[in-house]
């Protein structure tokens, strides 16, 4: 989603234009100017600039109540629709939220502000970009879901800075985030992945961590290694720029006292000539799979689902949660 209200000053300067001649359709901008009569009210109330705005906005909100025949309590004002969506957003704190696209680019920004989930409707020009029935149709099941893994801004392991553009948050920060997640939830059951007790930077909470190897239901989720390069490769490097080639080696070369120089250098090696996927089996089949297995074996898994087909997996998934909210499956 491209930002609404374009900036005409930056425009002019890049292509040397005068910026009076440049027409914004980026926002709700008027291309005639300002109206002769809202100019004559500024002109009537500049007198009243030198004192503090009403915060109340009382005589605004009535006059707006009785020209549109509401009550006064139904009205809510910002200092622009993007003020008015940011403070309903951090109101409510929705965990998940379904938008359209294109849209403002403020309610993404907005929901991801509270870390909030977003899952993305693609309006079709052929209906002339209308809502239709369909979008009620996408609205999921009520699933909550703590990502320790965004609340962290890390994936968890030495390149797992890599997929955040975002600073890591502080402990405090970390654990505000968790608290937050849980008390706003409005559901009895929530999927939390299974994690090392730090990640990325911070910790997870003793009682956290605790609950999660000890209480509730386990599921594992199983792929074949073909898949889990693909992702990897995905989301660490193809969705990169170049200079994250150069990050890539950097967090390489931290093996080495691990792995040594040979397979360190053999994996640099398989990087720089482009050979992305024949080093991410490599790294899953020679270091990860055999140094994590230990943290799968050390469960009694309800159930184990093949996530290949993530679509299958997901619906497999909601069944496993329904039948553990009907109280058909026993911890």
């Amino acid at each position: 989603m491209a930002v609404h209200g374009g900036n005409t000053e930056e425009i002019a300067r890049k292509y040397k234009l005068n910026p009076s001649e440049i027409i914004d359709f980026s926002a709700n901008i008027n291309p005639l100017g300002i109206s002769e009569n809202v100019k004559k009210a500024m002109i009537d109330a500049i007198d009243k600039v030198v004192k503090y705005p009403d915060i109340t906005y009382f005589d605004l909100k009535n006059s707006i109540g009785e020209f549109e025949k509401i009550n006064t309590r139904n009205i809510t004002l910002g200092n622009g629709a993007a003020e008015v969506i940011f403070n309903i957003v951090r109101a409510l704190k929705p965990k998940k939220a379904l938008l359209p696209a294109p849209t403002f680019s403020e309610y993404e920004e907005a929901i991801l502000s509270i870390d909030g989930e977003i899952e993305y409707y693609n309006l079709k020009e052929s209906k002339n970009f209308n809502l239709d029935n369909e979008f009620i149709g996408n609205i999921k099941n009520n699933i909550d879901i703590v990502d320790l893994e965004q609340m962290a801004r890390n994936t968890g392991s030495v390149f797992g800075f890599i997929t955040y553009d975002d600073k890591p948050p502080s402990q405090k920060t970390f654990e505000t985030r968790i608290f937050e997640s849980l008390y706003f939830s409005k559901t009895d059951f929530l999927f939390i992945e299974s994690e090392s007790k730090r990640v990325g930077h911070v910790l997870t909470p003793n009682n956290i961590y605790d609950a999660i190897v000890r209480d509730g239901y386990h599921i594992l989720l199983e792929c074949s290694l073909e898949n889990r390069v693909k992702r990897l490769c995905r989301d660490y490097v193809y969705n990169k720029d170049e200079n994250n080639l150069e990050v890539l080696k950097d967090c390489i070369n931290k093996f080495r006292k691990r792995l040594g120089h040979n397979k360190v250098d053999e994996y640099i090696n398989l990087l720089e000539e482009g050979k992305y996927e024949e080093l991410v089996e490599k790294y899953l089949v020679e270091y990860y799979d055999p140094l994590y297995m230990h943290s799968v074996d050390k469960y009694k898994y309800n159930e184990v689902i093949n996530f290949d087909n993530v679509d299958v997996a997901v619906e497999e998934v909601i069944k496993f949660h329904k039948s553990a909210m009907e109280g058909a499956i026993k911890c």
